[in-house]
């Protein structure tokens, strides 16, 4: 049964779109890419504390009528049959799985509606919160993303990944200070991921502490002096610390 869940949510999971495009530059195209949608979702096994399970009806309906209906592209109409098998009572990993096929759908108040359904009836429910969050971030609703992410975090998650994507919203919403300790914290956990410093970079920036924005830009030139993008954020912190000469 577990295997059944495991084989549907990560077919969807592979069709997720890419994420909102972030305001900062030095970000786009971390947070754009399927490898980190692929890799925020993590493992799709389900933890029986934290996941729900599904009873040997709704197991059916999943194996023998949405299951295929989804192998062969028929989206629809496996939306069709498990929303006209969902029930109050029936298993928050049935509403789940429906809010993932409207998410393929780019339909992203429905799939938000159905997650947190899920959350409603299963209430540490890990994966719902970090799909919901990844809704929220696609429609631009940072602080329900925060929330979400926080949760997340609570619930034993606490990897660079989400620290990283919750450095991304507070960056978004202006509030610098918390941006900078959620990708400190991301960086602590993941050092090698370039986005995170990118990310630190710039809240820094964006902060006007530029002393310390231009030390971490010349690393990530050194490190890969191609990138525009870095070059003239550094000639511009430099401006506006009056180092003409080295800008």
């Amino acid at each position: 049964m577990k295997s059944l869940i495991k084989a549907i949510l990560l077919s969807q999971a592979c069709a997720i779109g890419a994420l909102a495009q972030p305001t900062p530059q030095l970000t786009q195209n971390y947070w754009n890419s399927q490898d980190f949608i692929d890799r925020f979702m993590g493992a799709y096994g389900f933890d029986g504390d934290i996941e729900p399970s599904v009873n040997e009806e709704e197991a059916a309906v999943l194996r023998d009528t949405v299951s295929p209906l989804l192998q062969s592209g028929q989206i629809d109409a496996a939306i069709q049959q498990l929303a006209s098998a969902l029930t109050p009572d029936s298993s928050a990993a049935m509403d789940f799985t429906l809010g993932n096929m409207f998410y393929q759908k780019a339909q992203y108040g429905r799939a938000r509606q159905y997650y947190r359904q899920a959350i409603n009836k299963f209430k540490n429910f890990l994966r719902a919160y970090k799909f919901l969050a990844v809704v929220d971030v696609q429609d631009g609703r940072y602080d329900s993303a925060i929330q979400s992410f926080l949760k997340v975090i609570e619930l034993g998650q606490g990897d660079a990944l989400t620290y990283g994507m919750l450095g991304f919203c507070y960056m978004n919403k202006e509030q610098f200070g918390a941006a900078e300790s959620a990708y400190r914290d991301a960086i602590l956990l993941n050092p090698d991921e370039l986005d995170f410093r990118n990310g630190l970079i710039h809240c820094l920036y964006e902060a006007g502490r530029y002393a310390e924005a231009i030390t971490l830009l010349e690393d990530a030139i050194l490190a890969d002096p191609t990138k525009v993008q870095y070059w003239i954020m550094q000639t511009q912190a430099l401006t506006n610390t009056k180092q003409f000469q080295r800008a």
